[in-house]
């Protein structure tokens, strides 16, 4: 899987799924694709081997990728605007393909874990990091609000784990 976003986007994980080596790293707005082992674009997975997902916003990426048991692909990131007007937001986004690269309807809503900030994107938050527990509960972390840290829980549904930290979240201090 080859995992890419706006802006300087860097994740890594390598796992072999159907003999298939997946490991990542790109940047354009695409957000992933897979390659056969030897090389080649597998086009079975996505649109031509290929899934990107445009949120609408001015600036969107993707920075962390895990393959679940499944071989279910969970991606995060983020999606704003430079200057948002009020109401709008920067949002962390987490996103769940299934194995042929479509979006799984079933996770979070319509496929998407979405978090927001009534803030611009200056204050810089984004996922920057996916860790599958081994109940398959999601924990995903990375910077919220330009200065801290926060970490969330996902149920393997794509919903916030209530029972985490304070109602889902832990934020750094």
């Amino acid at each position: 899987i080859h995992l890419a976003g706006g802006i300087n986007t860097a994740a890594t994980d390598t796992r072999t799924i159907n003999d298939c080596s997946i490991d990542n790293v790109i940047v354009s707005k695409t957000i992933g694709s897979i390659a056969t082992t030897t090389g080649q674009l597998d086009t079975s997975f996505a649109t031509a081997g290929t899934y990107t997902q445009d949120f609408g916003k001015e600036l969107e990426g993707s920075y962390a990728i895990k393959i679940q048991s499944d071989g279910k692909s969970i991606i995060g990131g983020f999606a704003g605007n430079t200057d948002p007007p009020p109401g709008d937001s920067a949002f962390w986004k987490v996103q769940r393909l299934n194995t042929d690269g479509t979006l799984d309807t079933t996770f979070g809503s319509g496929g998407t874990y979405s978090t927001g900030l009534n803030q611009s994107l200056g204050d810089y938050s984004k996922v920057e990091a996916i860790q599958i527990q081994s109940d398959g509960k999601i924990v995903i972390g990375g910077v919220w609000n330009g200065a801290l840290w926060q970490v969330q829980r996902l149920d393997t549904d794509g919903t916030l784990d209530a029972t985490f930290g304070t109602g889902g979240t832990y934020t750094s201090s």
